[in-house]
């Protein structure tokens, strides 16, 4: 069986750019989002010198490679999870947060891996989904823990400015409930 032909992927070989603590600039660079000082984008030519002079070898093919399959399907998700978040909202005129967004996903492409694979026969694959999909739960439940705190913080100040201002109790009690989401 060829390398990289394993359904599983277990025999292929990991990408040294994903590999790489180097890997943030590189793909900064290749998406042009990274640029030199006279704006002009990076060539491949220019981030495998910038990446050698770091101590990691890489050749041209191997960092198209790195932007064909790996790169560009990232953003390509990102783009996708942006646009469900704007079609929920017009939908629902409710904004969803990030979080939510990332778990409608992941949960949308677990259970798409899971119907698309024959379980009987694949007991690495389900794993490795059901891992994945535990990860990324943690991840999502970190994101809205951070921005929960973050949140009830800065309504916490804005309640706390008001009342320097001489607003009545009773209003920014009602302020805090229907505008900042803070519960009594």
């Amino acid at each position: 069986m060829a390398e990289n032909s394993t359904p599983t992927g277990l025999l292929s070989r990991k990408c040294k750019v994903c590999m790489s603590p180097l890997q943030e600039d590189i793909d900064m660079m290749l998406i042009g989002e990274t640029r030199h000082e006279d704006g002009n984008p990076w060539t491949y030519g220019e981030i495998v010198d910038w990446c050698l002079y770091r101590g990691l070898e890489l050749s041209v093919a191997s960092l198209s490679r790195h932007r064909s399959n790996h790169l560009m399907p990232s953003v390509q998700a990102s783009i996708e999870v942006e646009r469900q978040m704007e079609a929920i909202s017009k939908a629902t005129g409710k904004k969803l947060s990030i979080h939510s967004a990332l778990m409608n996903s992941i949960v949308m492409k677990v259970l798409r891996l899971l119907d698309d694979t024959d379980l009987s026969r694949d007991d690495i694959a389900l794993d490795k989904a059901l891992r994945v999909a535990v990860q990324a739960s943690r991840v999502a439940m970190n994101l809205q823990k951070t921005e929960h705190e973050f949140s009830k913080e800065a309504a916490q100040e804005v309640s706390k400015g008001l009342r320097s201002r001489g607003i009545p109790e009773d209003v920014i009690n009602q302020i805090e409930e229907e505008v900042l989401g803070l519960r009594r």
